[in-house]
C-alpha cells in the first residue's frame, strides 16, 4: 500500500513537472508566432529581400511541427473531459494564427518573384562558370545564392548515394528555393565528369530549341510561298 502510493506520488509530481515544461515551450512558440505578426505589420514589403522572406519562411515553418509535438505531449497528461475541450481551443488559435501569418509570408514572396524575370538554364550555366551572380531583374536587382556548404559530385559511383541524400535535404527538399536557385546550387555541386555532362545537356537544350524554332519559321515560309 505504502510503495503504491509512494510510485503514484513520485508519477504525479512528474508529471506536473513536465507539464509546466512543455507549457513553457508552448508559449515560447505562441511568442515566434507573435514576434511574426508584429515583423509583418512593421514591414517594409518593397525594401525586403527575396532571401529574407525565404528564410523567415523556413524558419517560421519549423514552428508548426514544433508546436503540434509539444500539445501532444500536453494531451498526454492532461486528459480529463475539460482539459479535452481546452485542447481543442488552443490548436485552433494556434492554427489561425499559424495560417494568417504563413499565408501572408507566402504571398510576399510570390509577389516578389513575380516581379522578377527567370532566369534560363544556359544563363545559370554561363554564369556559374563566370562566377557571377544570377540577375533576377534590372541592373541594380542582383541576387546572390545564400552560403550553403554543399557536397560534392564527380560521377564516382561511390560518392552518389552520400551526395543524393545530403543534396535532397539541403536543397531539392527546401521548399522556400525556386527551381532556378535549385539548379544552380546543383550545378555549383558538380564537378568533372558529372559537371560536363550537365553543361552538355543545358548546351543540346539550347541548341533542341533553336532548331524547333528555325524548323517552325522554315515551314510557315513554305506554306506562305506555297499560297
Amino acid at each position: 500500500m505504502t510503495d503504491s502510493g509512494g510510485t503514484g506520488s513520485g508519477s504525479s509530481s512528474t508529471n506536473i513537472a513536465a507539464l509546466k515544461s512543455l507549457k513553457a515551450k508552448r508559449s515560447q512558440i505562441k511568442g515566434q508566432c507573435t514576434r511574426a505578426a508584429t515583423y509583418l505589420n512593421t514591414l517594409d514589403a518593397q525594401g525586403v529581400s527575396l532571401i529574407e522572406l525565404r528564410q523567415r519562411l523556413h524558419k517560421f515553418n519549423e514552428s508548426w511541427d514544433i508546436f503540434n509535438g509539444v500539445q501532444s505531449a500536453i494531451e498526454e497528461i492532461e486528459t480529463s473531459a475539460d482539459d479535452t475541450a481546452n485542447h481543442d481551443e488552443e490548436r485552433h488559435a494556434f492554427e489561425e494564427r499559424y495560417f494568417a501569418i504563413s499565408s501572408e509570408l507566402e504571398a510576399l514572396l510570390e509577389a516578389k518573384l513575380g516581379s522578377r524575370s527567370s532566369v534560363s538554364l544556359s544563363q545559370i550555366s554561363r554564369q556559374v562558370r563566370e562566377g557571377t551572380p544570377a540577375s533576377f531583374g534590372g541592373s541594380n536587382d542582383h541576387l546572390k545564392l545564400p552560403r550553403v556548404n554543399l557536397p560534392t559530385f564527380s560521377g564516382e559511383f561511390e560518392e552518389w548515394i552520400p551526395f543524393r541524400n545530403m543534396f535532397r535535404s539541403m536543397v531539392d527538399q527546401n521548399v522556400a528555393l525556386p527551381k532556378g536557385q535549385k539548379m544552380q546550387y546543383l550545378i555549383l555541386a558538380l564537378r568533372g565528369e558529372a559537371r560536363d555532362i550537365i553543361d552538355s545537356l543545358i548546351s543540346d537544350k539550347y541548341q533542341m530549341t533553336i532548331i524547333r524554332k528555325h524548323g517552325r519559321c522554315l515551314k510557315t515560309r513554305t506554306t506562305i510561298q506555297e499560297s
